[in-house]
């Protein structure tokens, strides 16, 4: 992946307009990622302190 990385700076160059679709999917992942990870540490260090919330 990192080497496929290097080389896509020279073809957004030429693609602009998918420059802020690639931002906006790149914000809904992490969102995603960060989304799931809270998940996965409320189901696994304390399932209890969800029904609390």
């Amino acid at each position: 992946m990192g080497v496929l990385r290097a080389s896509e700076p020279s073809s957004r160059r030429t693609i602009t307009p998918a420059a802020p679709y690639c931002q906006h999917s790149r914000a809904e992942e992490q969102e995603k990622m960060a989304s799931i990870r809270m998940a996965r540490k409320e189901l696994y260090y304390e399932p209890r302190m969800v029904d609390k919330k």
